[in-house]
């Protein structure tokens, strides 16, 4: 059968002073006919259940600063058979960003400068939720990681500079196991990109 699920989700979102303002939710997701994934191969995993809070929190200290935390705690498991109560395949059970983002006017444009860090917590790659690695790296946990980040951007007109470099201090990390590319599938280093554009007003 297709992937179906009934979504319950309850939140509050405040503003208590001008500088910062929150957000909180809680949220329960129950599937039937989950769709997850072991080593590249999709299956259907029948009940399943999601349970998590997210938070958002920004604070605005000064005019064109915002620093601010987005987060997940998340618990996504099996609902019946055999792995009944294990965890998901690539489930993180946290998901946390923090950053800080600057925006100025400078000369005829605006330039923001965005700092921020992801983490992502330990997964498993198996229903079984296999914790030691086996010796072809094929299973096992797939350990947390952290990733610092930094964006670049001015626009000026109708033209646009940026420039970002993500996992700027080359954490070595993976994300997936996948029998076909000999088990663990690297995650990106240090990688700069740089764009230009040009928006055309009608």
């Amino acid at each position: 059968g297709a992937e179906t699920s009934n979504n319950y989700e309850i939140g509050i979102r405040t503003t208590p002073v001008r500088w910062l303002d929150l957000s909180l939710s809680g949220y329960i997701l129950d599937f039937n006919h989950k769709l997850t994934e072991e080593g590249g191969v999709f299956s259907n995993a029948g009940k399943a259940l999601h349970k998590g809070l997210e938070v958002e929190l920004n604070v605005l200290p000064f005019k064109g600063m915002r620093v601010y935390a987005t987060g997940a705690l998340q618990r996504a498991t099996f609902g019946e058979g055999t792995y009944k109560g294990n965890l998901l395949p690539y489930a993180p059970q946290q998901l946390f960003t923090v950053g800080a983002k600057y925006q100025v006017t400078l000369g005829s444009g605006e330039l923001i400068v965005n700092a921020y860090n992801t983490f992502t917590g330990k997964q498993y790659n198996d229903a079984l939720n296999t914790e030691e690695e086996s010796t072809d790296g094929n299973n096992g946990a797939i350990p947390a990681y952290n990733l610092l980040n930094l964006s670049l951007n001015y626009n000026w007109r109708n033209w646009g500079v940026s420039l970002t470099a993500n996992n700027l201090l080359n954490e070595r990390y993976f994300t997936h196991r996948y029998d076909f590319w000999g088990g663990k599938f690297p995650g990106a280093p240090t990688t700069v990109n740089a764009g230009i554009s040009y928006r055309l007003h009608r």
